[in-house]
């Protein structure tokens, strides 16, 4: 397993980016079947199979993506990754899921963040997006927290279980200020 990128966060537990094992599937598992963590996803709850096909592929890493386990303090608590959305425009996309025990603490702010300076550093995008559903508050904070502006709704924009759902649209460019340790707060 490499670490890829790594948090000293001021409670002085180390919240890291690190590639994934197979050894990660019941901690991936767990959050991979709970309603509260996949309720605004395209996927969930996921089989056992389908469990380990992510682990997989994440672990199958790409040249122009990253994807990762993240970890605090030895703990897989979720899963994150930026990956380049254009082959001709350093245009990428970024996403994260943590297990709902850990939600509420910072961490999904703190991994967004490493999310960013990876796509911008490491992938070289100048322009970042992400979406999320425009009933999870909780996500569209976490991005706004990172300096993503709102850019829009998209409408009927994912399909999640049957269902056409929208998105809210957020963007951050490599030459946007970095966000306000107000804002972050």
């Amino acid at each position: 397993m490499q670490k890829i990128a790594q948090l000293q966060l001021p409670s002085g537990q180390l919240l890291a980016l690190r590639t994934f094992t197979e050894e990660d599937f019941d901690e991936v598992h767990e959050y991979a079947t709970d309603p509260l963590v996949y309720r605004y996803a395209e996927w969930g709850p996921n089989t056992e199979a389908q469990t380990r096909e992510f682990i997989a592929q994440a672990m199958a890493q790409q040249e122009d993506s990253i994807s990762c386990a993240v970890v605090l303090d030895d703990q897989v608590i979720g899963a994150a990754a930026v990956w380049s959305t254009d082959a001709t425009v350093p245009a990428g996309e970024l996403g994260y899921g943590l297990n709902s025990k850990y939600w509420g603490r910072g961490y999904a702010t703190a991994v967004a963040g490493l999310l960013v300076e990876l796509g911008f550093t490491t992938l070289g995008i100048h322009r970042l997006t992400a979406t999320c559903a425009p009933a999870n508050a909780a996500s569209a904070r976490v991005l706004q927290k990172n300096g993503f502006k709102l850019e829009g709704r998209l409408r009927d924009h994912k399909r999640v279980r049957g269902e056409f759902r929208d998105s809210l649209l957020f963007s951050r460019l490599r030459t946007d200020p970095p966000p306000s340790a107000e804002a972050q707060a």
